[in-house]
């Protein structure tokens, strides 16, 4: 073999490696954009779901709008409350909205007293027909009843809002409510249609209530 040759020989060798080496960087930088991607795309349908939930929600509440449902007074019943902050000491569900950075919590006791309040006034005023399907069923019990206490809470002299969450299992909408017991946080179920404790949430394995997500919501608080 002429010294040409040889030479040449090694250069073609050694670009062949590096074309290798090229095209196995390619593969795997083309490997990593699809798994980003996709990661983008989960991300993308999950937000867009979200704000299909939300924008239900917003929807019941201003076909509500032009229904007068009175604001229970909750005054005698929130003294108290125990600053509770879910980014901090996040509630053990996936968490589809959470509007405000702090919220109150009361004692399982004072919950009862305030949902019972509250329920009444929306199974009296807004969701007056019971269960209908479409209409009045769970998700509507479930947002109503949370927006209207949204609203209570705004009305109360409060400056934080009750840490009271929508939420939804596989075949079914109500609400969690997050109670203390001294610098014990405990989130609990709560079925807004009979006004009723179902139990803890880390304790409630059986379906309907296996809950899959949830909305922590809020509103700004005016000035008094």
């Amino acid at each position: 073999m002429s010294l040409l040759s040889f030479f040449e020989s090694l250069f073609c060798g050694e670009c062949k490696e590096k074309v290798e080496d090229l095209t196995e960087d390619k593969r795997i930088l083309t490997r990593n954009y699809q798994n980003l991607n996709d990661e983008y795309l989960h991300l993308a349908q999950s937000t867009t779901e979200d704000i299909l939930v939300l924008h239900e929600q917003i929807q019941t509440l201003n076909n509500l709008l032009s229904a007068s449902i009175p604001i229970p007074d909750i005054s005698s019943h929130i003294d108290s409350p125990k600053m509770f902050a879910p980014y901090q000491t996040p509630i053990a569900i996936p968490m589809g909205l959470i509007a405000d950075e702090f919220y109150y919590t009361f004692t399982l006791g004072q919950w009862t007293e305030l949902l019972t309040l509250i329920q009444k006034e929306v199974e009296e005023h807004a969701l007056i027909n019971g269960w209908v399907t479409d209409i009045s069923d769970c998700d509507d019990f479930a947002v109503v009843l949370n927006g209207h206490a949204v609203t209570t809470f705004v009305h109360s002299g409060l400056d934080k809002q009750g840490c009271l969450l929508y939420v939804r299992s596989k075949t079914h909408a109500y609400n969690v409510f997050v109670a203390h017991d001294g610098d014990e946080f405990t989130p609990y179920v709560y079925e807004p249609q009979t006004n009723k404790v179902v139990g803890k949430l880390s304790e409630v394995n059986w379906e309907p209530y296996v809950t899959t997500e949830g909305w922590l919501l809020g509103a700004e608080l005016p000035p008094h």
